[in-house]
């Protein structure tokens, strides 16, 4: 939002909020009329003059605070808070908690948002307290207050806290329990992916146990316990559960392929791994596909190279481009004409690590590798990987 349209409708709200204010004053016994608030037209003056921070002082000393004006000071803060200047919407907040004849409901309101704002100032210790301490008090404001622990825990990845906030959660939320089911998923996939690089095998199978038991229908559990059965030498039951991966969860087909190939090369089984991307192809014959046959060095494995190789050129994405760039340096064998072409690949590599192949389907983030959460909505299972249709030319 613009500092104009912040500006107009911060004067917006005080004009209104004053207004209610003065209607709702005391009367005063005698027939003289009350002069209006001094400082309601110093905030004016301040908001014409582009002064927000003199134009909030002034705001918060003019309008005095009562049931009529309680939602006015709020809505202010949340402004704030949104614009960004999260100090002011913390002032704003304290000013309402100093109030004694507000009612114990409002007050809980105001402790919910300014634990909202210490969550965007980055103050997550002070936010986590103050939800803590509101979610046992208040009935009515424990939902929101852990839903926004489960948020602080994951973003901080304290995964066993999230853990235990999101089963709590269970018994709040009702038109939500699928998405507390994913998030649970993906919690005890997390810390399953934690024993997995720490080497405790055992914890991560109990992890990933869970984590199909929060939600059976997560591509995660399966992908990590297939890369565990991989590490541990088990390549038959790996590639097991990468076709069961396969079946169920067809728009993961990519991320099964880089695995495919170490575990059916480590058996010797080059016939096998031709099968399996066939069979990916024929399930799914998308551009997406063929570009990250091509991205893993799989063209040669399967015996439609040159239809791929066609296709290929018909879909002019970098990764595209950047393959057939090296296949031509491998089929050239005059270095004078190689030289250049090794200069382009070079000049490549910078723009090929920026390339987009994840997007969000739910806010539209996009990166150059998989995020089991987004970073920006924060939404579990959101990004899908994009392929020939990221970054086309």
């Amino acid at each position: 939002m613009t500092n104009s349209g912040l500006f107009f409708l911060t004067l917006c709200a005080v004009v209104a909020g004053w207004i209610l204010g003065w209607l709702g004053r005391p009367r005063a016994s005698s027939g003289k009329g009350q002069e209006p608030f001094p400082h309601y037209y110093k905030g004016l003056n301040h908001l014409i003059n582009a002064e927000p921070d003199k134009a909030i002082q002034a705001f918060i000393s003019s309008l005095k605070v009562n049931d009529q004006t309680f939602e006015t000071h709020q809505v202010i803060g949340n402004l704030l808070r949104r614009r960004g200047e999260v100090d002011q919407a913390i002032a704003i907040r304290h000013n309402l908690l100093e109030q004694p004849h507000l009612p114990d409901p409002l007050m809980d309101q105001v402790r919910l948002e300014l634990a909202r704002d210490f969550m965007s100032a980055g103050l997550l210790d002070r936010a986590e307290r103050l939800f803590l301490e509101l979610s046992d008090r208040s009935s009515a404001m424990r939902q929101p207050c852990l839903l926004y622990l489960a948020e602080i825990y994951q973003d901080e990845r304290q995964w066993e806290q999230a853990v235990q906030i999101t089963r709590r959660l269970g018994g709040t939320i009702t038109d939500r329990s699928s998405v507390r089911k994913v998030s649970l998923c993906h919690c005890y996939s997390e810390l399953a992916q934690e024993a997995m690089e720490h080497g405790s095998d055992l914890e991560a199978r109990r992890y990933l146990r869970q984590a199909t038991q929060a939600s059976d229908r997560g591509p995660r559990p399966l992908l990590l316990l297939a890369m565990l059965e991989q590490r541990l030498g088990r390549y038959r039951q790996a590639i097991r559960i990468l076709h069961r991966l396969r079946s169920q969860h067809p728009t993961f087909i990519h991320e099964t392929l880089p695995l495919a190939r170490r575990c059916y090369l480590a058996l010797g089984d080059q016939q096998g791994l031709a099968g399996y991307l066939q069979e990916c192809l024929d399930q799914n014959p998308s551009e997406a596909l063929i570009t990250t046959f091509f991205e893993e060095g799989l063209e040669d494995c399967c015996n439609r190279s040159g239809e791929l190789l066609e296709r290929l050129r018909n879909t002019p994405s970098l990764t595209s481009l950047y393959r057939l760039l090296e296949l031509h340096i491998q089929s050239s064998k005059d270095e004078t004409s190689r030289k250049p072409l090794l200069g382009l690949r070079d000049a490549m590599i910078p723009i090929m690590r920026k390339e987009v192949r994840y997007q969000c389907n739910h806010c539209g983030f996009s990166a150059s590798q998989l995020f089991w959460r987004c970073p920006s909505c924060k939404g579990w299972d959101t990004v899908r990987h994009l392929g020939a249709y990221a970054s086309k030319i």
